[in-house]
């Protein structure tokens, strides 16, 4: 047997979420112009998902009574 060959040109995002196609083009973009791939994944990625932590971290506390309200 023989392995099937893929089409070049077959889009990679083809089945992927538009908000990720979104990010994708992005980043492309970003690059292009010269700022960093990982400056654009900190600043659009990391950071908003530790801010989701840290609010999601104060309402368990809250919840809790762990700090002051």
């Amino acid at each position: 047997m023989t392995r099937r060959n893929t089409k070049k040109n077959a889009s990679l995002t083809t089945h992927m979420p538009l908000h990720r196609k979104e990010q994708l083009m992005k980043l492309a973009e970003l690059q292009r112009a010269g700022q960093g791939a990982s400056e654009y994944v900190y600043e659009n990625l990391i950071i908003p998902h530790l801010e989701q932590i840290e609010a999601e971290t104060k309402i368990r506390q809250k919840i809790f009574s762990l700090t002051e309200i």
